[in-house]
């Protein structure tokens, strides 16, 4: 199993740094900020974002990863096909500028297994992630309005963040349920980094003992229990 906390330093391969672990780390310990607060003293906000933010960007190093590490597939080793056409395919989406939504997408068509289904999970809440992330790094200023904001309307069903309640009037992020989110933000970026490690090697994590199963058990982050 990969470790729970990644390494502070990223792990080299070839002439590679990846850094996915280090960034998902400092997701996991802003949510771990936010689980040591004091009773009586609100969670703060700057670290449930940052726990969005370095989720998502966790994510965005993750699949920019698969694709490095598909080229470093020894020769001899029965799954190098279908890993390269992955990298392959990976590299031209980054190359014409695509979303990690895409690439994620066509990694998992191209993989072994089943396709993301894009009506359920994990995919609905990996879009939401990203939507709620977009949201927040291109933020604008708020009309003030009575409407619940199209972000919260979907993360309350999830119990990730409160309903406007009228007459209040306030700012979609002070609406975010601060421990929730940032937990599910971390969790959502540990199920999508499985669920393309565990088709990429045919085996769920820690199953396989050769270059691709280790690097793959290297490279995908672990869940908040």
């Amino acid at each position: 199993m990969a470790n729970a906390v990644p390494p502070t330093e990223p792990p080299y391969v070839g002439a590679f740094l990846l850094s996915g672990a280090s960034i998902f780390g400092g997701a996991r310990k802003a949510y771990k900020r936010i689980e040591g607060t004091h009773s009586g003293k609100p969670p703060s906000l700057h670290d449930a974002l940052a726990s969005i933010l370095f989720s998502a960007s966790a994510l965005e190093a993750f699949i920019a990863e698969v694709a490095i590490v598909g080229r470093m597939v020894p020769p001899n080793d029965q799954d190098r096909r279908y890993i390269l056409d992955v990298a392959d395919a990976l590299d031209e989406i980054e190359s014409n500028n695509g979303s990690t939504r895409l690439k994620y997408l066509t990694a998992k068509i191209l993989l072994p297994g089943e396709a993301y289904d894009r009506g359920n999970q994990p995919y609905q809440d990996f879009d939401l992630l990203f939507a709620v992330r977009n949201a927040i790094i291109h933020h604008r200023p708020q009309r003030l309005s009575m409407e619940p904001n199209k972000i919260i309307k979907r993360l309350e069903p999830r119990g990730l963040a409160s309903p406007t309640a009228p007459p209040t009037v306030t700012t979609w992020l002070s609406q975010l349920h601060r421990q929730p989110i940032a937990k599910w933000a971390c969790n959502v970026a540990a199920t999508m980094s499985r669920s393309i490690a565990d088709a990429a090697t045919g085996a769920e994590i820690g199953a396989r003992d050769d270059f691709l199963g280790t690097m793959f058990d290297s490279l995908a982050f672990d869940h908040i229990r």
